[in-house]
Parts: structure tokens; C-alpha cells; sequence
């Protein structure tokens, strides 16, 4: 029903970057680096829908990005290249490649690529039919979007989100996040993103059986597609109107609506635009009892499908099928059906394949997550004693700095929150001088420390660790480089381990979390 090409197109942030290129990507003598010239010359070939071509060309661009040490274009390309997979129709491969990108911009960071990357790790898992993992990472572009108030990218969020909660048959829901979408939509928000939105929103309207609101919205879709010469728009809306016609019973015009889908695919060479077209347009036909016809139609999609998409491939067999047995040919019908069944039993076999290699990838990722937990295991024996002395050091120059401030607003008596604050301060730290004191004597260790501080406070496992590394007096830089992932993240889940304790602050987290761990100080 939707092509994956009409939901393609450069993220509004993409293009902005894009635009800030020649200004911003110079070196020291002025000059423009060759990976940013590399990467418009692939910009314009994706745009033409030559994503191998484009891919190429982004790898070039990687390779020399990286020589560079430019590590934000090393996950912009990585992007790029994930996304040309994609449209390849190589979404495992494509997702491996935006998770890659989304490692490298929490390494920047820049938060504006983060939440295109998220967007488009989202994408991928709703293409392999994983739609809680897509609404999580789509959701979290969203808060990330939010915070940039980046309002084009808001209105892309909430149609994503829209697109999920529909694909889980909650369709009023759905329309709800569409029209939060159509409320963030002005004059600069960019064309595609609208055409998205009305085509979400005709579809929604399709599915109730709401047939006139949808036929409304998918002719929005054409005008405004039309409007910015965006073929794919223009082809899907067009293919998707014959939907409409179709359970309108207008056949003829349904015809006519697929027939203008099938020229503006092959003039932009959508094969996979031409082969859903071809295919449709012979059923078409069947419909209407020109067999002959539709058999034409469907030896060009045969000739188009070959091995590439097999699924394809086993509903044009069932045309086939059905063509035959309306003529009489009762022979090929059976010739026909037999394909049919034997591309249904491989299809079958593929997934079985793929469902057993995504067990194993997940065996070795946990395999390697459990080495990476036992050297983190010794390290942590290892540094336990420097990490202690780290903490009293801490504590002593908070006490003299806070001593200080107590001087100072004594002196003034200005602020009594603030030297309050501070006396809280001076009375934790010689709490926590007390409970390092029994740790000496008992020290436990630091699986324990996570594991008493998950029963204590519900905290996740990487909440736990997050709190037990506050807890040894790291910054959130350190945590990060610590845990191997972002700062962003490390925010994140202390943001959450602040609304578990019910505090506001570190100071307040640290006081709650040692005072349960240490309840006799």
C-alpha cells in the first residue's frame, strides 16, 4: 500500500546541515575537504534514487573522514549510508550502519544528527516489522526534538509515532498524533514532511472506511508532491487513490490512477514502484475480465522481480494463478499455484533463517557484554582503593568550600536557602566519611552495591550502575566514558533516577541513596 520510497527524502536537520556546509566544513587554508565535496556529489545522486551509486560514493566519503579524524561526519556518512540500504531494501545491513552513526554522534555530541539517527534506527525496525523497538527510538527523537524545539522535526516525530501506533491497529490513536503533527506544520516546514503527514492521515482514513476524507487527503498529497516535483510523493499518492477507488468499486478509474503511478515509476526508474504497479494493475484487469492483459502485466513484473523480492514474487505467481483458472486453463492455473506454494515455503525457510541468526547475533552481543562485565569486574578491584582515595579528597575539598560559604553568608546574611544547602552538604559529607569507614571493614562489592541499590529503589541495572558511580564521586563525562556510551544518555537516566529517589538534585540523590545503603549512619 505505501511504498518505503514515499516516506524517503533528506530529514529537514539533514538539509540544514547541508546548507551550512560550505561555510561551516573549510580547513585551515580555506579549503573545502574532499569527503564534504564526495558527500554533495552522492547527496545528488540519492536524491535521483541511485542509492548503490550513492552508497559508493558516502564509503568514499567515510574513508576519508576518518583519515580526518572527523568524527561527526564519520556518523552523518554512516547515516547516509544506512539510509541508501535501506531504500536497497537491505534493512538488516541498514540498521547496523545507523547504530554505528548513533555511537559516533553520542560521541560529538550533536543532538540534532542523535535524533535524525534515532528516527532512522526507528525506521529500520518498523520495515523488519518491530514496532515497539521502532516507537522506542522514534520516541526518543521525539524528546530530543523537544528539547531543540525543532518544530518540523516534532511534526516528522509524531507522524512516525502516528505510522507505528496504526501499523498496532489503534487507529483513533493514530489520527490523535497526526493532528499534533498538522499543528506544528507552518510555511517552513519542509514539503516532504507534509506529503508524509497527509499520506498518513488519507490512509488512516481508508482504513475506517472513511473512503471520501481519505480520497481528500490522498489528492493533498498529489498537489502538494506536485507542487515540489517529488515523484515519489506523486506515485504514491496516485497508487494509493486507486486503493480508494478500488473499494469504491470504480475500477476504471482506479486503472487510470495506477496507470499514472506506473509512468512517473518508470520515468524515475522506482523498480520497486514499477513492480507493486505492475502487479496491481494486472489484478486490475482480472477484476475486470481482461486475462490477457493482465497476464502481460504481469510478465513485466516477473522480469522485474527475479530473486530480489521474493514476497513479490509469490503474489505474482497467485495472479497468475488466478488468471489461469478464470480462462480454463486449469493446467497452468495448477503449474502456477505450485510456484506459488514453493515461494510461500521458502519465504517461510528465509525467515526461520534470519529468526535463527538474530538469535545468535543476540548470543554473541551478550557473550560480549558479559566479558566486557568481567573486566569491568577487575578493574574495579583494582581501582577500588584509588578510587576511594578520589572520593575523601572529594569530600575534603567540598567541606573547605563549603566552610568557606558558610563564612561568607554568615557574614552577609543574604541568602539562607544557600547556607542551608551547604550545611546539608557539610553533614552529608561527614555521613559518607562514616559509611566509607564501615566499607573499609566490609567493603562490598560493586555488583553487590548495584544489586542492593536495584531492591532498594526499582532502579534498572545501567540505573543502578549510573547511581553507584555518582556515588564514588565521577562526573557524568567520566560515568560515560566509564559505561561506554553518551553523556546525553547518562543524563538521561539520572534525570529518571531523580524522579525514582523523589529529589532534585545530585546532593539530594547522594544523601537518599547512602542513607538506605548505610541506614545505622
Amino acid at each position: 500500500m505505501l511504498y518505503k520510497s514515499s516516506f524517503s527524502g533528506i530529514p529537514v536537520l539533514m538539509t540544514i546541515i547541508l546548507l551550512l556546509l560550505p561555510v561551516t566544513c573549510l580547513n585551515s587554508q580555506g579549503i573545502t575537504p574532499l569527503y564534504i565535496q564526495k558527500s554533495r556529489e552522492a547527496e545528488a545522486l540519492e536524491a535521483e534514487g541511485e542509492y548503490a551509486d550513492a552508497r559508493l560514493i558516502y564509503t568514499e566519503a567515510l574513508k576519508l573522514a576518518t583519515d580526518d579524524n572527523d568524527l561527526r561526519h564519520q556518523a552523518l556518512f554512516n547515516d547516509r549510508i544506512g539510509r541508501c540500504l535501506s531504500m536497497e531494501n537491505r534493512d538488516d545491513q541498514a540498521l547496523s550502519y545507523f547504530r554505528l552513526a548513533l555511537a559516533q554522534a553520542g560521541n560529538v555530541p550533536d543532538s540534532a544528527l542523535i535524533s535524525t539517527v534515532l528516527n532512522h534506527v526507528g525506521t529500520s525496525h518498523e520495515y523488519s516489522g518491530n514496532y515497539d523497538s521502532a516507537f522506542y527510538y522514534f520516541h526518543r527523537a521525539l524528546v530530543i526534538r523537544e528539547a531543540l524545539n525543532d518544530r518540523a522535526g516534532l511534526a516528522e516525530s509524531y507522524r512516525n509515532m502516528a505510522q507505528i501506533i496504526r501499523l498496532l491497529g489503534r487507529y483513533s490513536e493514530a489520527r490523535h498524533y497526526c493532528r499534533l503533527a498538522f499543528e506544528l506544520t507552518d510555511g517552513n516546514t519542509p514539503f516532504k514532511t507534509v506529503a508524509n503527514i497527509y499520506n498518513e492521515t488519507a490512509y488512516l482514513y481508508e482504513l475506517d472506511n472513511m473512503l471520501d476524507s481519505a480520497a481528500i487527503y490522498y489528492n493533498k498529497l498529489i498537489s502538494v508532491s506536485s507542487e515540489n516535483n517529488y515523484y515519489q510523493g506523486i506515485s504514491a499518492g496516485h497508487n494509493n487513490l486507486a486503493s480508494v477507488n478500488e473499494l469504491q468499486g470504480n475500477y476504471e478509474e482506479a486503472l487510470r490512477n495506477k496507470l499514472i503511478g506506473l509512468k512517473i515509476d518508470k520515468e524515475y526508474n522506482d523498480t520497486f514502484g514499477m513492480l507493486t504497479s505492475f502487479r496491481s494493475i494486472a489484478n486490475y484487469y482480472i477484476s475486470m475480465q481482461k486475462y490477457e492483459r493482465a497476464l502481460e502485466y504481469l510478465d513485466s513484473a516477473t522480469n522485474i522481480c527475479k530473486d530480489i523480492w521474493q514476497a513479490e514474487c509469490q503474489g505474482i505467481e497467485q495472479s497468475r494463478y488466478r488468471a489461469h483458472r478464470a480462462m480454463g486453463n486449469y493446467r497452468k492455473a495448477l503449474i502456477h499455484f505450485e510456484k506459488s506454494v514453493s515461494l510461500k515455503d521458502s519465504l517461510f525457510n528465509e525467515t526461520k533463517r534470519k529468526n535463527i541468526a538474530e538469535i545468535l547475533t543476540r548470543y554473541e552481543t551478550e557473550k560480549k557484554e558479559q566479558e566486557i562485565e568481567i573486566l569491568n569486574k577487575t578493574n574495579e578491584i583494582r581501582s577500588q582503593k584509588i578510587r576511594l582515595q578520589r572520593f575523601l579528597l572529594l569530600g575534603i575539598l567540598l567541606l573547605s568550600i563549603a566552610g568557606a560559604i558558610i563564612s561568607m553568608q554568615v557574614i552577609k546574611s543574604k541568602d539562607a536557602r544557600i547556607s542551608n544547602m551547604v550545611l546539608e552538604m557539610k553533614n552529608y559529607m561527614l555521613m559518607l566519611k562514616g559509611s566509607r569507614a564501615v566499607e573499609n571493614n566490609h567493603p562490598p562489592s560493586g555488583i553487590e552495591r548495584i544489586e542492593l541499590l536495584m531492591a532498594q529503589f526499582r532502579f534498572t541495572r545501567r540505573e543502578a550502575e549510573i547511581m553507584d558511580l555518582i556515588m564514588e564521586g565521577l562526573t557524568n563525562e567520566e560515568i560515560a566514558e566509564r559505561l561506554f556510551v553518551s553523556t546525553n544518555t547518562v543524563k538521561f537516566h539520572i534525570k529518571n533516577i531523580y524522579l525514582k529517589l523523589d529529589v532534585k538534585n545530585r546532593v539530594q540523590a547522594l544523601r537518599k541513596a547512602s542513607a538506605e545503603e548505610n541506614p545505622a549512619v
